[in-house]
């Protein structure tokens, strides 16, 4: 898994950086990292079989359950990153 790019993303008028990265193997694990300040930071992993199209589901769209509807979850959207923050 090589290194990725910070990305900005701005939360109510405050400015964080964010970046998701992607490994496949037997399972594949996202893991994505929002930076809070320069000391403190959330790590979140997540863990799926292989899909047998794409690879990665959280890189493709992956359905979970929000509000009791249906969604499909894409780590490299920063939308995702903001609902963790607020």
């Amino acid at each position: 898994m090589g290194a990725k790019k910070l990305r900005k993303l701005i939360v109510n008028t405050k400015e964080f950086l964010w970046k998701c990265n992607f490994s496949r193997g037997e399972v594949c694990k996202s893991t994505l990292t929002i930076y809070l300040t320069k000391e403190a930071k959330i790590i979140i992993m997540f863990f799926a079989r292989d899909t047998f199209t794409c690879g990665n589901p959280f890189n493709e769209g992956f359905p979970m359950l929000k509000n009791n509807e249906v969604v499909q979850i894409n780590l490299k959207e920063p939308k995702y990153a903001e609902e963790l923050i607020n």
